[in-house]
């Protein structure tokens, strides 16, 4: 096998597709439920690399970024910082993939389940997960 065989074999959206996904914010909305924080994004695809299978369709790579951001937006507005201050540390995820998220309603919701202090003085996180109900899951983070 040589490497033009096995590009032969490679998906085209994760060699360059995903590059062509370009996605708006729609909404934004933070609120608290139970005391816990929570943050979404409803999106909206403005570009999107076409998949002669699946048409146009929001990626588990796509999905994952912004899932991403949420957390990242969510433990900001949680401790009051309203401006891109700090980064998240992932230390571990679980996501289930349910369903292809359908590309006419995309929401992405991050929850906190657990907030905690490390040993060494930064915020632990235990986020929930939600991409339209089709992805669902959770992640661990340092703040």
């Amino acid at each position: 096998m040589n490497k033009i065989k096995i590009k032969e074999l490679m998906s085209s959206y994760l060699l360059d597709g995903y590059k062509q996904d370009v996605i708006d914010i729609e909404s934004v909305d933070f609120c608290t439920e139970n005391d816990k924080s929570k943050f979404t994004f409803k999106l909206n695809i403005k570009e999107s690399f076409l998949s002669s299978q699946y048409g146009v369709f929001f990626s588990g790579i796509t999905a994952e970024v912004w899932i991403y951001q949420a957390c990242v937006v969510l433990a900001h507005l949680d401790n009051d910082l309203f401006e891109n201050s700090r980064e998240i540390i992932l230390q571990e995820k679980h996501f289930t993939y349910k369903n292809p998220v359908s590309p006419d309603n995309i929401t992405v919701t991050a929850k906190v389940l657990e907030k905690r202090t490390t040993s060494k003085g930064r915020l632990q996180y235990k986020f929930e997960v939600n991409v339209g109900d089709a992805i669902t899951g959770y992640g661990l983070a340092i703040f």
